[in-house]
């Protein structure tokens, strides 16, 4: 006869458990309609809340993500809700000491081995490195074209002085 797990069982295996708590990126897991039931300890790394904090919130994510980026998060939550994967989503949290992190957040449904929808998942990542050097390289080409410009310039006047002195030397034979 074969048992069907609930999700409580499921939630309490301690493999998984010892997995997704040793797992760097910051990982949660929420119900089918957006509950949070549980979130591993790199969101204190990441956010300087705990995950128990975390668990109070009511709308969570949502009071660690930057104002601007809020709507962003609410529709990748509503997505997330409607069984949609998605990767890579760009979005800046404020860290309980007042700095900001860049985060990409990918997202997918979890369901039970016997097909039972068991909420969706979250794995969070910290891309702050990524953008500034994403922004260094973004002002390194905007010095570069700088710098072709200005050449450019120089040879065009260049170009206008060789013309100029051409003429004066066909007008001096």
């Amino acid at each position: 006869m074969k048992t069907t797990l609930s999700t409580d069982d499921v939630f309490n295996n301690d493999c998984f458990r010892a997995i997704a708590n040793c797992t760097y990126d910051w990982e949660s897991w929420h119900t089918s309609a957006g509950r949070l039931l549980w979130v591993n300890a790199a969101v204190e790394r990441m956010t300087g809340y705990s995950p128990e904090e975390c668990l109070e919130m009511p709308d969570y994510p949502l009071p660690l993500v930057a104002p601007e980026d809020q709507e962003k998060i609410t529709q990748v939550l509503q997505r997330a809700q409607a069984d949609e994967i998605g990767n890579d989503v760009e979005f800046r949290v404020l860290h309980r000491a007042g700095h900001e992190l860049w985060m990409a957040v990918s997202w997918q449904p979890m369901f039970h081995g016997n097909g039972k929808h068991l909420g969706f998942r979250t794995s969070i990542r910290d891309i702050t490195e990524r953008n500034q050097l994403r922004e260094q390289l973004r002002l390194h080409a905007a010095h570069l074209e700088q710098l072709v410009q200005e050449r450019t310039a120089q040879i065009t006047q260049l170009e206008k002085n060789r013309r100029k002195m051409e003429k004066l030397a066909a007008l001096g034979q």
